[in-house]
C-alpha cells in the first residue's frame, strides 16, 4: 500500500514553480489539469449522446468516433496519473513533466502518446502490473496519424490509410504508391469502446483515490495564488448574499455572493474575467467563478456552478440547502482559488 503522502503527491497536480509562494511544509496545486480533464470528459460523454442519435449514418458515426479516440489518447492528465501513481508503486518521486530517458542519457519531454505510452508499459512491467499492456493494446498509431493529418478515406466498411498511396503524402515522391494500411469499421469500433472505457474507469478510481488522498492530507493542500509574490496563507473575508430579483423555474432566486472590493484583495479576482475557484460549501465542493468588473464596488462569486458529477448546478440552490439565506452575512476563508464560506457569527 502507497504511504498517504506519496499517493497524495501521485494524483495532485503541483505547479513547482509557484511552490515558493506556498506556506512553509505546503505545496502549490494547480487546478488547469483538473479543468482540462473535465472539459475531456464532457467533450467524450457529449459525443457519446451524438452517436446514438446518428445511428443511421454509418460513416458519420465513424467519423465521430475517430475523432473522440484520437482526443482521449492526446489527454495529459490521465496518463500522467497513472504514470505518478506508477511511480510512487516504484519508491519515486512525482513528476508533473512526464519525461523518458533518451539514448544519450538525457531527460527527454514526452509529448506525444507514442512517447508516453511506452513509457507507462516499461514502469509497469517492472512491477507485473497489467496496466500498462492494456494501455498498449488500445493504442493505434497509425489510426491516430492518419486521421490527424488527414490522410485516409471511408470507403464501404474499411478506414484506408493514404499517406504512401498520395503523390502529396508519400516517401519518397518519386516511390511507387505503395502499402496496404487500413482498419475495419468494426476494428475501430473496439478501439473507440475501449479508449472511452478507459476514460471512465479512470475517473472513477479518481474521484476514489483523490478524495481518499485529499482526506488524509488537507494538511498539504494548497492553491497557487494568482498575484505574484503574494504568499498563500487562509485569509478571512467578509461577504454576504445577494439576491437578484430574478426566478428560476423551480420559483428560487437566482443568488450571488458579494464581496466589498476594499475587502477583496485576498480573491483572486480580475475585470472582466471569470477567475475559477474551488468553492466550499459544507461538506461539498463546487467548481465555481468569481467575477468583477471596473464600474462596481463589488466583486461576486458566480451563481452557477459544477458538483462533482460535473453536473450545473446554481449556487442559490445550495446555499439553500445549506441553511444559508438571501441578504445573510458570511465569512469567506480563502486559501488561493479555494475558498469555503460560513456564517458570520
Amino acid at each position: 500500500m502507497l504511504d498517504h503522502i506519496l499517493l497524495w503527491r501521485a494524483v495532485t497536480p503541483i505547479d513547482p514553480a509557484l511552490d515558493e509562494f506556498a506556506p512553509e511544509g505546503k505545496r502549490a496545486i494547480s487546478y488547469i489539469p483538473l479543468y482540462e480533464w473535465r472539459e475531456l470528459k464532457l467533450f467524450v460523454w457529449g459525443f457519446e449522446e451524438i452517436l446514438r442519435n446518428v445511428k443511421d449514418d454509418n460513416d458519420l458515426q465513424t467519423r465521430i468516433m475517430m475523432v473522440v479516440y484520437c482526443h482521449i489518447f492526446e489527454a495529459d492528465f490521465p496518463f500522467a496519473v497513472i504514470w505518478n501513481l506508477l511511480r510512487a508503486l516504484k519508491g519515486l518521486p512525482e513528476k508533473w513533466v512526464f519525461t523518458r530517458e533518451s539514448k544519450n542519457e538525457n531527460l527527454d519531454v514526452c509529448e506525444y502518446p507514442s512517447q508516453k505510452i511506452p513509457e507507462i508499459q516499461n514502469l509497469s512491467n517492472e512491477l507485473s502490473l497489467k496496466i500498462g499492456d492494456i494501455i498498449h493494446r488500445l493504442w493505434n498509431s497509425n489510426l491516430r496519424n492518419n486521421f490527424s493529418h488527414s490522410q485516409y478515406s471511408i470507403s464501404g466498411d474499411t478506414i484506408l490509410y493514404t499517406k504512401d498511396i498520395s503523390p502529396i503524402s508519400r516517401k519518397p515522391i518519386e516511390g511507387m504508391p505503395h502499402g496496404k494500411g487500413e482498419l475495419k469499421k468494426q476494428d475501430l469500433k473496439k478501439f473507440y469502446m475501449g479508449a472511452f472505457t478507459l476514460i471512465d474507469v479512470f475517473d472513477r478510481e479518481y474521484k476514489h483515490i483523490y478524495k481518499k488522498a485529499t482526506l488524509q492530507n488537507k494538511s498539504l493542500e494548497v492553491t497557487s495564488s494568482l498575484s505574484k509574490g503574494k504568499r498563500d496563507m487562509s485569509i478571512r473575508v467578509r461577504g454576504y448574499i445577494r439576491g437578484l430579483s430574478q426566478e428560476y423555474t423551480d420559483g428560487v432566486e437566482r443568488q450571488e455572493i458579494w464581496i466589498n472590493k476594499k475587502d477583496a484583495d485576498p480573491l483572486p479576482h480580475k475585470n472582466k474575467m471569470r477567475i475559477p475557484i474551488k468553492l466550499h460549501i459544507g461538506d461539498e465542493s463546487f467548481d465555481a467563478g468569481i467575477r468583477s468588473t471596473q464600474d462596481t464596488e463589488y466583486v461576486w462569486i458566480c451563481p452557477d456552478m459544477r458538483d462533482s458529477r460535473d453536473k450545473k448546478i446554481y449556487l442559490a440552490h445550495v446555499l439553500g440547502e445549506k441553511g444559508f439565506s438571501k441578504n445573510q452575512k458570511i465569512v469567506l476563508e480563502v486559501n488561493g482559488t479555494n475558498i469555503s464560506i460560513s456564517p458570520d457569527t
